[in-house]
């Protein structure tokens, strides 16, 4: 490895630095090359530093439809089949159904307390459609 701290090796590497400089200056061919060869690390370098992101989604451990079980059993029916679920999947079903988008019920710690909420954001929202319907 070459010491950068030597001024002879320092003085060599500025020699030769401007004659490349006044051979592209001089020979268009040659600039060219090295340009297009600059190109090709820069480009490579591009790719390379920015691998595009995979977001894979993780299943629960049950895979639920917490819309399906209200309207065919109704608040009981899907407080009864959260009641399956720990805590963290419980809130696992609230961010995959997107109940929370202030993410205020993800810091609750309270099982019962996101069940009832879920309850009824679903209730809410099953609600909706029911205004077309009269």
């Amino acid at each position: 490895m070459l010491d950068y701290k030597d001024p002879e090796i320092r003085k060599q590497i500025a020699c030769i630095l401007i004659t490349v400089a006044k051979k592209i200056e001089e020979d268009e061919e040659f600039a060219e090359s090295i340009f297009s060869c600059m190109k090709k690390e820069l480009t490579a370098g591009k790719k390379s530093s920015k691998k595009p992101k995979t977001i894979t989604k993780q299943p629960t451990e049950k895979e639920i439809n917490i819309f399906e079980i209200y309207q065919n059993q109704g608040s009981d029916g899907l407080l009864s089949s959260l009641e399956l679920f720990d805590l963290k999947g419980v809130i696992k079903i609230v961010v995959d159904n997107g109940l929370d988008p202030a993410r205020k019920i993800r810091r609750w710690r309270s099982k019962e307390k996101i069940m009832k909420q879920v309850v009824e954001i679903v209730g809410k929202q099953m609600a909706k459609g029911e205004a077309f319907l009269k």
